[in-house]
Order: C-alpha cells, then sequence, then structure tokens
C-alpha cells in the first residue's frame, strides 16, 4: 500500500522560522564585516589574512584540540570497555563524575587549577599542558556519552569472548574487533571534543591569555580593537563549526551501516 505524505504547513512554518533565527544573526553579521560607510569592502578580511597571529593562534587552537581529542580517547575508550566487560556496576560512579564539568564554572575550575600546578613536582601553570588536561576535563562528557552509547549497541562481551578463543589478547580485541564496530562512535565524540576544544575561551583566557595565543582569545583581543575585523572572525569561526557539524551529521548517517567483525589477527 503506498504512504500519502501529507502537506502539514504549520511544520514547514516551524522551518521557516527557524532558518529565519538562525540566519538573520550571521547575514547580519556577514553584512557588518563587509560593509565600511556606504560600500562593500573585503577589507576586514585582508588585514585578518595578512596578520600572522591570526594563524599562529589558529595553529595553537588546531593542535590543543587533536591532543585533547586523543588524551580524550585514551582515557574514555579503554576505561569504558573494561567497566562494561569487568565492573558494570561502576558505571552510575562514572556517569556522576562525568557530569562534574557541566556543574563546576569554568572560572572556579581555573582557579583550582591554578592552586594545584603552580607548585610541585608538576608546575605547569601558564603552558599549554595545563591547557590539554583543563579541555579533557571539560569535553570528557562528550567522548563519554558518544563511547558509551556506542559499546552499547554491540554485544561487548560476546565480541570479547569470541576473539580470545582465537587467541587473541586484551589489546588485540580492542584493536582489532572493538573499535571497527564503534568507529562512528568514536568519530562522532571525537569531533563533538574537538570543536568544544577549538571554541573554548574561558579556560585559555584564564589558564595562559596572551603568553600562548589561542583562537577565541585572539577573536576576544580583535573584537577590543576593530569591530568589523571581529565581525569577520565570528563568520570565519561559523564556517568553521559548520563544516564539523557537517561531518558529524556524515559520521552519524554512516553508523547504522557500521558492522565490522574481524578476527584475522
Amino acid at each position: 500500500m503506498r504512504k500519502i505524505t501529507q502537506f502539514r504547513p504549520g511544520g514547514s512554518l516551524v522551518l521557516v522560522l527557524f532558518a529565519v533565527y538562525m540566519l538573520v544573526p550571521l547575514l547580519a553579521t556577514l553584512n557588518f564585516s563587509l560593509t565600511l560607510g556606504e560600500n562593500y569592502t573585503t577589507v576586514a578580511y585582508e588585514k585578518l589574512l595578512r596578520n600572522e597571529a591570526l594563524f599562529e593562534a589558529l595553529w595553537h587552537s588546531l593542535l590543543l584540540a587533536t591532543l585533547t581529542v586523543l588524551g580524550s580517547l585514551i582515557l574514555t575508550l579503554p576505561t569504558l570497555y573494561w567497566v562494561q566487560l569487568k565492573l558494570p556496576q561502576a558505571k552510575p560512579l562514572l556517569e556522576f563524575f562525568t557530569l562534574l564539568p557541566f556543574i563546576v564554572p569554568p572560572i572556579v575550575m581555573a582557579l583550582g587549577l591554578i592552586r594545584i600546578y603552580s607548585s610541585g613536582p608538576f608546575p605547569i601553570t601558564g603552558t599549554p599542558q595545563i591547557l590539554v588536561f583543563s579541555y579533557m576535563m571539560v569535553s570528557l562528557p562528550f567522548m563519554f556519552r558518544a563511547i558509551d552509547n556506542a559499546l552499547q549497541s554491540i554485544d561487548t562481551h560476546t565480541l570479547t569472548e569470541a576473539a580470545q578463543s582465537l587467541g587473541a589478547g586484551t589489546f588485540t580485541t580492542l584493536r582489532y574487533i572493538i573499535i571497527p564496530n564503534i568507529l562512528p562512535g568514536i568519530v562522532s565524540g571525537s569531533l563533538l571534543v574537538f570543536s568544544s576544544a577549538l571554541a573554548e575561551f574561558a579556560l585559555a583566557n584564564l589558564l595562559v591569555g596572551s603568553a600562548w595565543t589561542t583562537f577565541p582569545v585572539f577573536v576576544s583581543n580583535v573584537g577590543r580593537a576593530d569591530g568589523r575585523q571581529a565581525a569577520a572572525l565570528a563568520v570565519i569561526s561559523f564556517v568553521i563549526t559548520w563544516l564539523v557539524s557537517i561531518t558529524i551529521l556524515w559520521s552519524a548517517n554512516r553508523a547504522p551501516g557500521q558492522n565490522n567483525i574481524s578476527l584475522n589477527r
């Protein structure tokens, strides 16, 4: 029986209103960044592209975001796999700890990190290393939830027992059996952590500031001096965020087809 799709003007109206709500501020920002008096010009973008500090700050943020993703994966993936396999009763405690970054304000977290790491065997206050650790703490809920949902979607116990019956160790099982089957979740979590670290301002400004400028701190500094350049940076930031979001949606749409079970190694 052929399904007849009914036209619902109410749903279309909601979509139109949502599109207007999202696009009008962006178009207004784009228009402001391109106007100088009554004329349209790309002077703001040209000044930014000639500013070496922009590329240095962007490189710092990209490096920090990449290290944050790698650190979060190394911390979260083996822990969740072991907990789901050996100690499922500890899961509620882990979930509680992953919610703490949403509860503790960034200012309080920054002051605590400065107090802990300003002295002692690891004095890393004011260095990029403390930013990596703080970014991992803030973005932990995103990576935790993505990998946890991916692990729950597969039969971890059966896959592990099958691999071990063929002589595979824990590392081999995790690398060649578990990871290929939860790859969409890993990709989604990594992209969420990457975009979160790329846009983090409060911790970067409080912990390092201008000593090691990141992209959000650079945007804030430019905004104090030139509003049009700040608007241009906002447009650039939106484009980067939009590309990351499209990538997340693309990886999520591929998730149902990822059923790669390999016992060849």
